[in-house]
């Protein structure tokens, strides 16, 4: 497996804001992220939970998905050991992430990869070329700002046997990513072998696991293990539609009183600046309340830049829809959106735009979007997404398409909810990681 070392080449993260998913499973009393709310900030990328030297070489490896700095020092490491149930915090060992003396930061950078070296405590002293003569030439080029050391002393450290898992938790409890390994029959490695991971699946926050059994190269990632799958697609989104007035410009910085503490305050906050959203009025956004089948389009239209220098005219619209008048504010983005294909008329001849807007008809329109700027649907056809409600949805090709996309993803770890309504803050989500998807943000 060729890998590829990050201090050489950036591999920018899918910064789409991923929303974070419920990962808990219903007994697991952890907390969990938010659907739809932030992008998940740390990954799990390799594990070698026992090396040679009686297990003194253990580490956990860490990629820093984010656009931000995180302090490593406000999370622990959960080591999980149920093999009832995995993520049972009540049987898990709980370390902190101390910078210890061969430790130049606790801050991972954005894109950053950082090994965190678990050390037994006979072994606190080692220093990190004892680390790095374990694992040869493959951990040449890893240096001390790269290495956090985790002590954990009265503890045996990793261990291979067995159903295992690995959680990050931050100081208020919740697990940001966890990665299982081993299966309770099966050994995913040998002594100095990794087990590789993947961005986790659309509907968690639980890495995918690529690969066992592999040389161990602590320090360096595939592209396929930093973002969901975009630097490996066979056909790349191009956007020969999307106008230089689009997303990509930032006009003024723009602030809402009620959304101070809440999730998806940078996005929202992002999108007003680029007059792409606007709030309810001068001063709120409104970011949990419902949001309309036109307001949706309308933010839509205008994120793609297409508002300018089209020769559409309201005075269209009543001609292609029983309900809307040339007079109405969304008229012209109406006219816009239909001839883009985002809408259709329906056999009654009705937009009706202001009925609130559904996960899945929100699925349906941005798949329709990737299909009207890059002139053919996403083509990535990896892995089979799948939920609990599968059923309740009609549009299932569109909802795996940008399920998979790292667009959209499930209300819960199991379910869609095809049938609920759009916040808009999540709408907001959804509309950046689309612009981000197509790189015009």
């Amino acid at each position: 497996m060729k890998m590829i070392n990050f201090r050489k080449i950036f591999v920018p993260a899918l910064a789409l804001s991923l929303m974070m998913t419920s990962l808990s499973v219903v007994s697991n009393p952890q907390k969990s992220y938010a659907a739809e709310s932030t992008t998940i900030p740390l990954l799990i990328t390799e594990i070698v939970p026992n090396s040679n030297g009686n297990a003194q070489y253990s580490f956990i490896e860490v990629y820093n998905a984010s656009d931000k700095e995180i302090d490593l020092a406000n999370y622990s490491i959960y080591y999980y050991y149920d093999t009832a149930n995995i993520w049972n915090e009540k049987k898990a060992n709980v370390w902190p992430i101390i910078k210890d003396s061969f430790s130049n930061s606790s801050i991972i950078r954005p894109q950053e990869v950082k090994v965190i070296w678990v050390k037994k405590e006979k072994s606190h002293n080692a220093p990190l070329d004892e680390f790095k003569k374990n694992y040869g030439k493959a951990a040449d080029d890893l240096t001390e700002a790269q290495t956090l050391v985790l002590k954990n002393p009265k503890t045996d450290g990793l261990n291979k046997t067995k159903l295992r898992a690995v959680g990050i938790v931050d100081s208020k409890g919740n697990r940001v990513v966890g990665a299982i390994y081993n299966d309770g029959e099966s050994i995913d490695v040998e002594d100095n072998e990794s087990i590789v991971y993947s961005y986790p699946s659309s509907i968690g926050n639980t890495m995918n696991k690529m690969s066992t059994h592999e040389k161990a190269t602590p320090g360096t990632l595939l592209p396929s293990q930093s973002s969901v799958k975009k630097e490996t697609k066979p056909n790349p989104v191009v956007i020969p539609k999307v106008p230089s007035n689009s997303g990509s410009a930032v006009e003024s910085t723009i602030t809402f009183s009620d959304m101070k503490t809440h999730w998806a305050k940078s996005d929202v906050e992002l999108l007003a600046s680029k007059k792409i959203v606007t709030g309810v009025d001068n001063h709120n956004f409104a970011p949990d309340g419902t949001i309309t089948r036109i307001q949706f389009l309308a933010m839509l239209v205008r994120g793609l830049g297409w508002e300018e220098g089209r020769t559409e005219q309201a005075s269209e619209a009543p001609q292609l829809f029983k309900d809307v008048k040339s007079s109405d504010w969304f008229a012209k983005t109406a006219v816009t959106a239909s001839k883009e294909g985002l809408i259709s008329v329906s056999s009654d001849g009705l937009l009706k735009p202001n009925e609130n807007i559904n996960r899945e008809e929100m699925a349906v329109i941005i798949s329709k979007a990737l299909k009207s700027v890059s002139g053919a649907a996403s083509t990535d056809t990896g892995t089979a997404v799948t939920f609990s409600d599968q059923n309740a949805i009609r549009a299932q090709s569109a909802v795996a398409e940008v399920v998979r996309a790292g667009i959209m993803q499930g209300m819960t770890e199991t379910e869609f909810a095809p049938e609920a309504n759009t916040t808009r803050a999540q709408a907001v989500v959804v509309i950046k990681r689309l612009l981000q998807y197509m790189k015009v943000l």
